[in-house]
């Protein structure tokens, strides 16, 4: 008798999931894919924003649709501006909307909900108004949102969508010792039960990124301006606007864009030492356009590589992996991975807006399948050789997983 393959089991059962997940939104994530909130279409006033599914080669869907958001939270509009998302380990998508200020969640199966609304948690905390942007998943599991009405962290129960005020405004300067902070999109969560935050303002305020021990509650500061320019930082430019999105590079290095006028992408490492990961002018020649903003999401896959939302041209820029371990990439090797023009053909929409986040949907560990499953689950597991099995993909032990929020 003539075996098949040991992938086409494999192969077979991620279609299984395709079709299952495919005809309708919203959609399951899938691993591997890269989500994105887009902010809409801004030839018709940014009537239809939606959550991309962008795969890895390239093929980009609707994962979640404006009308999906509205029906969980019984709210006339969307608005993802400045929005923040973030993956658990389980696969949960956790994301923020500035129209319902609502805390909602895309689970692994596919069902969307309200983890938190506005109402429930100016209830819970007794703020007057919440306004929730940038989201991390802790190492605890617990969501922390910045919230930027009252320049407060917020810690979210995911299950029961309890909340409380992690850290005030006044615990955050006092900790940071700081004259001011400004809580907006950077935040993101580390492995190691720590949150990373940054904060500015225009002007004479500091721009600084400081770190949050989940368990002590303790705050450092990891860098702060001086006489507005970063230390350890050559060429010593003034950074402004060092509030918008970062996330971990492999290695555990903050990576985050800095705004006018040095229009660059930081690294900075825990000892505090910044220096430039990728600067907007080199980037430009390199695409041959006249000007790339990169204020929206920034991530990194599984493999190292780097993707950030363009929100001048609004396209996904890829740069390719040079050492994993050591978190760099090759700074020459930036591609429009998805350009706007793509973007909407497939979408059959006039425009796309990226003004929010963008995160890697985790690889996961395969639950037990249920009893309907369970002689595929027998043929699977009779094909080991000590492979994972993840959503329809196998990878080796031991080969790179995507972590949680910062990826």
């Amino acid at each position: 008798m003539t075996m098949k393959p040991k992938g086409s089991f494999i192969i077979l059962l991620g279609g299984l999931m395709a079709a299952t997940t495919a005809s309708a939104v919203p959609v399951a994530p899938v691993a591997g894919n890269l989500y994105v909130l887009e902010h809409g279409d801004y030839n018709v006033s940014y009537n239809n924003p939606k959550i991309l599914a962008i795969t890895p080669t390239g093929a980009v869907s609707v994962a979640v649709s404006a009308d999906d958001i509205k029906a969980v939270t019984g709210k006339s509009s969307v608005h993802f501006n400045d929005n923040g998302l973030a993956f658990d380990n389980a696969g949960n998508l956790y994301f923020t909307d500035s129209y319902s200020d609502a805390v909602l969640k895309l689970s692994a199966g596919g069902s969307l909900s309200v983890v938190a609304s506005e109402t429930a948690m100016e209830s819970d905390t007794g703020l007057a108004d919440v306004a929730p942007l940038g989201i991390a998943v802790g190492s605890d599991g617990m969501l922390y949102v910045n919230e930027a009405d009252n320049d407060s962290i917020l810690k979210v129960n995911p299950i029961t969508g309890a909340t409380q005020v992690f850290k005030t405004e006044a615990e955050l300067i006092s900790g940071t010792g700081l004259s001011d902070v400004d809580v907006d999109r950077g935040i993101v969560a580390s492995a190691n039960g720590k949150l990373l935050l940054s904060t500015d303002r225009d002007g004479d305020d500091p721009n600084a990124v400081y770190s949050i021990d989940l368990t002590s509650g303790a705050i450092s500061l990891l860098t702060q301006d001086q006489s507005n320019s970063l230390p350890n930082y050559s060429p010593s430019s003034t950074i402004d606007e060092l509030h918008d999105f970062m996330t971990l590079a492999p290695n555990g290095d903050v990576i985050i864009s800095a705004e006018d006028p040095a229009d660059a992408i930081l690294r900075i490492t825990p000892g505090g030492t910044v220096t430039t990961f990728l600067d907007e002018a080199t980037i430009e020649s390199q695409l041959g356009v006249a000007d790339v903003e990169m204020v929206a999401g920034l991530a990194f896959d599984a493999l190292g590589n780097f993707y950030l939302a363009d929100e001048e041209n609004d396209h996904i820029l890829k740069w390719v992996v040079d050492d994993l371990a050591a978190g760099t990439i090759d700074p020459n090797s930036v591609s429009i991975f998805l350009s706007e023009n793509d973007a909407k053909s497939a979408l059959g929409v006039s425009g796309i807006d990226y003004e929010s986040g963008i995160a890697f949907a985790p690889f996961v560990e395969a639950v037990p399948e249920p009893a309907a499953l369970g002689l595929l689950g027998i043929a699977l597991a009779g094909m080991g050789f000590g492979k994972r099995r993840y959503l329809g993909l196998t990878r080796d032990v031991g080969s790179a997983d995507q972590g949680s929020s910062g990826q």
